[in-house]
């Protein structure tokens, strides 16, 4: 009987996470199709889906771009903050002043039911990077979202996707495709 309840329960990860596995998604398989923008100013590049608009930035934007895939709606951007002396920071210190228990009440403030799924460091265009996939409800929409956010000197970049909670999982590794794209052009 364990044995049976250990292969349901394996099988039930296995079809309730087949983008976050690795497996290959047969109703959809490859990455999307990616164009390439490329900011002068900013010294940065990213992939968006080709057939996607690219909306006016908003607020620290430097893109924005949003689009069907696969179905659903989605939208992914790049966002550069300026911090006076941040390139006197080691990026171990500067991403260990919050950790995931400050970065979920600071961002309950606007999305009081957010959960953090993963929060850690990788890597966004060779540069350690903190790496946060979460969900909530923004403006009466559940939604589910990745984002990696890298040093650069005095500038903190944000490359993040998002999509309807019912879709995140089919999208998820479309969206790294896109947050992998992303270079420092220096």
């Amino acid at each position: 009987m364990n044995t049976l309840l250990r292969a349901i329960v394996a099988t039930s990860l296995v079809v309730a996470f087949p983008t976050m596995s690795g497996a290959q998604d047969v109703n959809f398989p490859g990455k999307p199709t990616l164009h390439k923008h490329t900011s002068g100013i900013y010294k940065v590049s990213v992939g968006f889906p080709i057939n996607w608009a690219l909306n006016p930035p908003l607020r620290n934007e430097i893109w924005l771009s949003v689009g069907e895939l696969r179905g659903q709606n989605a939208a992914c951007f790049v966002r550069m903050s300026e911090v006076e002396n941040l390139r006197q920071s080691k990026p171990e210190n500067f991403f260990a002043q919050m950790d995931e228990k400050a970065w979920i009440k600071l961002t309950s403030a606007g999305m009081p039911d957010v959960k953090a799924h993963l929060y850690d460091l990788a890597y966004l265009s060779g540069r350690k990077a903190r790496r946060v996939v979460y969900s909530g409800t923004d403006s009466g929409v559940k939604i589910g979202s990745v984002f990696y956010q890298a040093l650069d000197g005095d500038r903190i970049f944000t490359v993040g996707c998002l999509s309807e909670i019912g879709g995140f999982q089919t999208l998820f590794n479309d969206f790294e495709a896109v947050i992998s794209s992303f270079r420092f052009e220096r």
